[in-house]
């Protein structure tokens, strides 16, 4: 007769053999394997650790965080200008004439502030400049400045400041113009200056004169 002895009964028998030690070796059986659930890790980092800064940035390692990895509120800052020294426009025709002109390659959307500026001077009595900040060659349909030299032989020369914000949708590529024009007369242009300044995000309402492209200016035509 066969008589056949359960894990139990094995285990046992190993201890007898054994002087009462068990042995660590695997016997055969019904033995099944069970999830731990009582594991005290040491040293690791968990939400209670973080919120106590356990984390700073002294632990991450330099130019490991880039700008591509930040929320779009925490993309950084970037400016860029350009700038004649000189005259740009000795003779300024009726026509729309860019005079200056920025790109900007933009980490994300955001709003970009434009600021241009220069001087005019007047051939004849009387003139006037048009100027404007454009997403376009054109100043047509956009927000802009007049100097003119007020019907006097001696106010020859005036400033151009013209100041510009846009909000942008998208990343990537834009580039602004400082659009100029004889309105009246005879007129030139010197010394033309643009700068811009681009901010990851817009403090308060979006403007209605703010859109890229859109925004109405008065008509003098």
């Amino acid at each position: 007769m066969t008589k056949h002895i359960g894990t139990t009964g094995l285990l046992a028998a190993a201890m007898v053999v054994t002087g009462g030690f068990a042995l660590p070796f695997a016997l055969p059986g019904d033995a099944s394997a069970q999830t731990a659930t009582n594991l005290i890790c040491r040293g690791c980092v968990g939400t209670r650790d973080i919120r106590n800064k356990a984390v700073t940035s002294k632990k991450i390692r330099n130019g490991q965080v880039k700008p591509v990895d930040l929320h779009r509120s925490a993309k950084p800052a970037a400016a860029n200008f350009s700038s004649v020294n000189g005259e740009d426009a000795g003779t300024l025709p009726t026509t729309d004439t860019v005079v200056a002109q920025v790109t900007m390659n933009l980490p994300a959307p955001g709003v970009v502030i434009a600021n241009a500026g220069g001087w005019a001077v007047f051939n004849d009595n009387p003139s006037s400049i048009l100027c404007a900040i454009s997403k376009t060659t054109s100043t047509s349909g956009q927000p802009f400045i007049i100097a003119q030299n007020h019907n006097e032989a001696n106010a020859r020369r005036m400033p151009t400041p013209v100041t510009r914000g846009f909000v942008e949708d998208t990343a990537g590529s834009h580039t602004y113009y400082f659009v100029c024009r004889t309105h009246l007369g005879s007129s030139g242009h010197n010394d033309a200056m643009l700068t811009t300044v681009y901010v990851p995000q817009l403090s308060g309402p979006v403007p209605t004169s703010a859109s890229a492209e859109g925004a109405a200016g008065s008509s003098v035509d």
